[in-house]
């Protein structure tokens, strides 16, 4: 029979911790219970008691304790955004170890108690939110005249903004970011200047993990001389842009030579009214058409200079236009390094022709696919394994490219070295196919997954 008392208690520690995070500290009294062994390890580690999560079912009784036992221990705070303010003997308790906050999950309104010369020294993760409290001003709470006197850099290293102003963001940048999120879904921030993003990301020149959600730019095509020339992200590795107003242009502004994961999810278009005699007709257009397309992006990141070569997995999803397509296909040439692609866009259809430079589905069974690239010819994306694909398509389609890319094909006559093996495909296949259809696509490809809607997006063929 195994001997529990073999597992060292930092183990058992590490694991409590892990339940704490996900039950609230109501994980840790039956824990109590089972040996002494586990009460001695509890009660004898402050930490597992420094995670501090708050929610409208709290009880206090219960927080004031906690903190009492957690001592001078590193603190993990998670303040529920939109309840109302804790006690205040507890928000007392908290700031008055605000020294020792290494994690925090907060509005401003509960924030602004502390003071930032008291945080920098120690906060490490933060997510702050704004709860419509743009109007608290940050001054005191920066207190910026001091900063000068900082001989060390902020600890901080993850910052999450959710509809912060940028008075509220810029001072809590710094080149110790690595992680950086943007959030203006569902909040009071309507618009955002391309600039003032720009400048973020000059001032996290280190960040490694990027994600931009619901941010809607306002693009002033005269920007900066700071931003003539693309800020370089040196490190940059993940990039998410998630309901962002003219992806194209941002990117055009960026350079990241070593990223791995690209994803461009749902592209808003903007509108503006156009009104009649008297204000009662008007009529919708589009406002900026020419910054909607992703081609100049595409073309732009095809340059040597630009180029991410090391890219292993690109999502794109509703933000594609049908003349992005042939681009799209020219830089997808371009990088044989790519494993997991993602295209879920019906502008993929339209673009279909009989010439691979405009068929995606075409260009990736053939050979000869990336024939835009420099080297003449070659198969496009030689690397990839996973392809997960939604548009107005037929399985007939997609046979002669899951037979090609069975890691057994070779063109008569060619010395050209077989792609890797496609392991996944992803589709909408049954309202696009029949069954012998279906099936035979199915003994191609390891794993063949049907996105329809009758499926639930759950069944596995």
């Amino acid at each position: 029979m195994f001997d529990h008392s073999q597992i060292p208690p930092e183990v058992f520690a590490a694991v409590f911790e892990i339940g704490i995070l996900t039950w609230d500290i109501q994980f840790l009294p039956p824990l109590r219970l089972v040996s002494k062994a586990w009460n001695d390890i509890i009660m004898t580690t402050p930490h597992l008691w420094g995670i501090i999560t708050i929610h409208k079912d709290t009880d206090f009784r219960r927080t004031e304790y906690q903190i009492i036992r957690a001592k001078e221990s590193p603190l993990a705070i998670s303040v529920q955004a939109r309840m109302n303010m804790p006690p205040y003997k507890i928000i007392r308790m908290l700031v008055s170890l605000a020294r020792n906050w290494r994690c925090a999950e907060v509005s401003i309104r509960l924030l602004v108690r502390c003071r930032w010369s008291d945080l920098r020294g120690s906060l490490e993760t933060l997510k702050l939110t704004s709860t419509g409290m743009q109007h608290i001003l940050p001054e005191n709470f920066f207190n910026l005249d001091d900063e000068p006197a900082f001989r060390r850099p902020p600890r901080l290293r993850s910052l999450t903004a959710v509809g912060l102003s940028k008075e509220w963001v810029l001072p809590l940048l710094s080149p110790a970011i690595t992680y950086f999120e943007l959030c203006h879904r569902d909040e009071s921030v309507v618009t955002h200047q391309l600039a003032d993003t720009l400048t973020y990301l000059q001032k996290t020149p280190n960040v490694s993990d990027l994600k931009l959600d619901g941010v809607r730019h306002v693009v002033d095509r005269d920007l900066p001389a700071d931003f003539q020339r693309p800020v370089r992200l040196a490190k940059l590795i993940t990039l998410k842009l998630d309901g962002v107003l003219y992806p194209s242009t941002l990117l055009c502004k960026l350079s990241a030579p070593v990223l791995q994961t690209l994803a461009v999810h749902r592209a808003p278009v903007q509108y503006e009214d156009e009104y009649g005699v008297y204000g009662r007709a008007y009529e919708r257009r589009l406002l900026h058409p020419d910054l909607q397309p992703l081609s100049p992006f595409f073309t732009q990141w095809s340059d040597g200079a630009f180029l991410p070569e090391k890219l292993h997995t690109l999502v794109l999803e509703d933000c594609l236009q049908v003349q992005d397509v042939a681009f799209l296909i020219g830089w997808l040439a371009r990088l044989p390094n790519l494993v997991r692609l993602t295209l879920w866009d019906d502008a993929i259809a339209p673009a279909a022709e009989d010439e691979e430079e405009t068929n995606v589905i075409r260009a990736l069974a053939s050979p000869d696919g990336a024939r835009r690239h420099a080297g003449g010819g070659g198969w496009l994306c030689p690397a990839l394994m996973q392809l997960r694909i939604a548009t107005d398509l037929r399985v007939a389609d997609l046979v002669p490219l899951a037979r090609a890319r069975g890691g057994r094909y070779v063109q008569p006559n060619s010395a050209a070295v077989p792609p890797k093996r496609l392991r996944y495909l992803e589709a909408p296949l049954c309202p696009c196919g029949s069954e012998e259809e279906i099936e035979l696509l199915r003994g191609l490809v390891d794993e063949v997954r049907c996105v329809c809607l009758s499926c639930q997006f759950e069944l596995a063929l």
